[in-house]
């Protein structure tokens, strides 16, 4: 190594000119080949069981991949109708890249046959809600239409509290008279806008050849279709990983420069230089380029966690490059400039290294986990470690040979923030307190640490601003069983008991296409059946009920309840209007009642089939539970909330009992989140094992060993603790910042007592340059840390919040607590 020193020191032009090609190599390497995988299933290791059984059920039903949504949304169904039509007839029009397009609000057969492709609990739920409006339903049903009508807001009127449920009913009533149009009794019961959707199944090989691009640009046209009452969304798994790949380049290219300008905000208060500033940020950039090119080379694609990377690098880098300029400045005896920078080099060399080393073991501890994206992350970081270091040890010293009067003691004026000896004295001097207020801390985070738990649903790692994430989850919210389904696949179900497994309090029901079966009707609906089965063949009401109705409306308006008031005073006011217009009695009442009859054989026609239903079922409903070699697919469905971690994990428990292979996203969330817990065990306790030797052999001293550990537990403490006081949990990005906390914190405490070994007095070290040193190359590393908290991406954010919190920790606990642990004695 000395004598490649002393090769590039007599070289320093040839030396820039090798990195600088490097450098054009790297950098046209990487932007041709260098890509960004946004999928967060390919974060972990595809070899798995639990991987492999998804993969197997995706092979065997296809027509489960690459699936798109489509949201059309708005007040008026005619209108919404109309441009899901207009969409479904355009995706159709593309026959090279679609597998299926389908509309269940527009096909007949799902409109018609929809009740059978529910689950029991499903139904159960539909047939429990037309029970509350049965006999808001028989009323109207059992008489002429108003006169029904009229009778149950007199019946309300004698029970105030249920004035409230006409609210919708006037508001659509008021609605109808103003456009001229008939009351839509199928969509009354619901409130809010009208929604219809879309199913897409994209073909696999037209993925692999065009890629998204074309298909997605082709969604976003077709939000041309949009206007001020219309909305159209999409989302989907191939829609939010194609949209997070801008999300997460614009959240690392923003922390990436403000990490620059926060660095270079620091060297200036650290140096006071501009010269020797630019020569840092040079080598920094360098080194970065040259990684990503070696990165792209040996890995090829960054992750959801490796494109944390650069900042990470840049945060590292700089610490190498603080070190070796701090280390020239305060050689005042070499007066030749060449000769000082030499001699510098080559006694801090070895110090970096062994500095540099718990770090890349570190990174080294992440490679052999199944957590794919951590061990990319280890790969990446292990490479821009070892460039940064030979960047900084090679390329910054033949830089600074061409500005030797940048270390000029006149242009040299080095500065603290604060006056760390007397602010550590005064510390001192409440040792006791310190502690005391430690160990609460410490006891208040062992009593609430249940409070921090794993956040292992993938969609709360994406960037919660994306139209494609908030339909996602708001559909999720709407529905929490419609994702948190478990599939399990059989040859054949005559054997298979499914009514005792359900008996589970853990699974709610089960649903499979089994066409040899008739449909089975519970006696709940056949009841409902039978009470709406008496019908008044009289339409018509009296005219007299329309003077009713107006007295009627007029009582309530003059109740002055706020919504029910208004809106019967905004539907008297349409009646009123109607009388100077044309418009008859008769026509008023067909625009409120004629589809009545429409919601009524609705629910008369729940639960009955054709009798050719089984051969007219569409194949891309079909194939969805049978697949091509006879398989059938079960769905299985969770009767508790699994968003809670204890609810998922007895969910998937109970289904795998019985169906070992079975799969879906709760068994992918759930064996997720233990590969990604167990993998950062696995690579915390090497990092922490090689760090015990390691410091044990640099030290070669119990106390000094003890003193060293306890600072990194103190570190370990307040992080948590921090993390409870701000509400914070781990995820499958910010997880890497324990293992980090030991393998980059471990440096400050090791600076601090190599120097207490060489002074043998504490005194003198806080008195020295060494917590200087410490502080400014800590700070820049946590500050560039930090700026990934910045980006939109909540993985990325997370990731740079909680790297932030333990490297700051751990600064804290080398400059306060480390100290204190030392003999006090020897700092008299």
């Amino acid at each position: 190594m000395n004598r490649l020193l002393k090769i590039v020191f007599n070289n320093p032009l040839k030396t820039i000119i090798l990195f600088t090609l490097l450098v054009l190599v790297s950098g046209v390497f990487t932007l041709q080949f260098m890509s960004i995988n946004t999928s967060t299933e390919s974060l972990i290791d595809e070899n798995l069981n639990f991987k492999l059984n998804q993969k197997e059920l995706k092979n065997e039903f296809k027509v489960l991949q690459n699936n798109i949504l489509i949201r059309v949304k708005g007040k008026k169904l005619v209108e919404v109708e109309d441009i899901t039509e207009k969409i479904l007839g355009n995706i159709k029009k593309k026959e090279n890249a679609i597998n299926f397009a389908y509309s269940p609000n527009l096909d007949s057969f799902f409109k018609n046959n929809f009740f059978y492709f529910l689950n029991e609990s499903q139904k159960k739920k539909l047939v429990d809600q037309l029970y509350d409006y049965q006999p808001f339903l028989s009323e109207i049903n059992n008489n002429p239409r108003l006169k029904g009508f009229n009778n149950l807001l007199e019946l309300a009127l004698k029970e105030e509290n249920k004035l409230e449920k006409f609210n919708h009913v006037l508001s659509k009533f008021t609605e109808s008279i103003e456009r001229r149009e008939r009351v839509d009794w199928l969509h009354m019961m619901k409130s809010g806008q009208v929604e219809f959707f879309v199913v897409v199944g994209l073909k696999k090989k037209y993925l692999e050849e065009n890629g998204f691009d074309k298909f997605y640009q082709f969604l976003t046209n077709l939000k041309n279709l949009e206007n001020d009452r219309i909305k159209i969304e999409f989302t989907g798994g191939l829609i939010v990983d194609y949209e997070e790949i801008s999300s997460v380049l614009k959240g690392a290219s923003l922390a990436g420069l403000l990490s620059i300008f926060l660095v270079g905000l620091i060297l200036w208060f650290s140096f006071r230089n501009l010269r020797i500033i630019f020569s840092i940020i040079i080598t920094i950039l360098f080194g970065l380029i040259i990684t990503m090119g070696l990165a792209t080379l040996f890995v090829g694609t960054l992750n959801l966690i490796s494109v944390a990377f650069a900042v990470l690098f840049i945060g590292l880098s700089v610490d190498f490059g603080i070190q070796i300029c701090t280390r020239i400045i305060e050689d005042s005896k070499t007066l030749n400039f060449k000769k000082k920078i030499e001699n510098n080099v080559l006694k801090i060399s070895n110090t970096l290294f062994l500095a540099a080393t718990p770090s890349i073991i570190g990174f080294i501890s992440f490679i052999p986990t199944s957590y794919i994206g951590l061990s990319e992350l280890g790969i990446i970081s292990c490479i821009g470690l070892v460039v940064g270091l030979l960047s900084n040890i090679l390329l910054l010293p033949s830089i600074l040979l061409f500005s030797p009067t940048a270390f000029k003691k006149e242009y040299i004026r080095q500065r603290f923030f604060v006056n760390y000896s007397e602010l550590y004295f005064k510390i001192f001097s409440y040792k006791k307190l310190v502690f005391g207020l430690f160990f609460l801390l410490s006891l208040t985070t062992i009593l609430l640490i249940d409070r921090i738990s794993f956040d292992s649903d993938a969609l709360n790692l994406k960037d919660q601003k994306l139209s494609s994430v908030k339909l996602a989850k708001e559909l999720i919210e709407k529905n929490p069983t419609s994702d948190y389904i478990i599939s399990a696949v059989v040859k054949n179900l005559d054997n298979i008991d499914l009514e005792s497994i359900i008996n589970s309090e853990n699974i709610s029901s089960y649903y499979f296409l089994n066409i040899k079966q008739e449909t089975q009707s519970s006696d709940d609906l056949e009841y409902l059946k039978f009470l709406l089965s008496v019908k008044n063949t009289d339409f018509h009401s009296n005219i007299d009920e329309l003077r009713r109705l107006k007295n009627l409306l007029i009582k309530i308006s003059d109740m002055k309840k706020t919504n029910v008031s208004i809106r019967a005073q905004d539907f008297l006011t349409k009646i009123n209007d109607l009388e100077k217009s044309d418009l008859s009695f008769a026509k008023l009442e067909n625009l409120l009642f004629f589809n009545f009859d429409s919601l009524i054989n609705f629910v008369m026609k729940l639960n009955e089939i054709d009798k050719n239903f089984f051969d007219t079922i569409p194949n891309y409903y079909k194939e969805r539970y049978v697949s091509d070699s006879g398989l059938k697919r079960i769905e299985f469905f969770p009767e508790k909330d699994v968003s809670e971690k204890h609810n998922l994990k007895t969910f998937v428990d109970d289904v795998s009992k019985f169906f070992p292979k079975a799969t879906g996203m709760p068994v992918v969330q759930y064996k997720a989140g233990e590969v990604v817990l167990d993998s950062f065990l696995m690579a915390f306790l090497i990092s922490f094992t090689f760090l015990l030797i390691f410091i044990s052999f640099v030290f070669k001293n119990l106390k000094l060993v003890f003193s060293c550990l306890f600072s990194l537990l103190v570190a370990t403490i307040m992080t948590l603790g921090s993390m409870i006081f701000l509400n914070l949990n781990f995820n499958f990005a910010n997880m890497i910042s324990l293992p980090l906390l030991y393998s980059l914190g471990i440096s400050y405490p090791i600076y601090f007592l190599k120097r207490f070994q060489e002074k043998k007095d504490v005194k003198k070290v806080i008195s020295s340059q060494t917590p200087k040193a410490i502080y400014y190359s800590a700070f820049t590393t946590i500050a560039s840390f930090g700026t990934l908290g910045i980006s939109n991406h909540n993985g990325t954010s997370s990731m740079g919040i909680l790297l932030f919190l333990s490297l700051f920790m751990t600064l804290i606990s080398a400059l306060v607590f480390l100290p204190l642990t030392i003999d006090s004695k020897k700092t008299r």
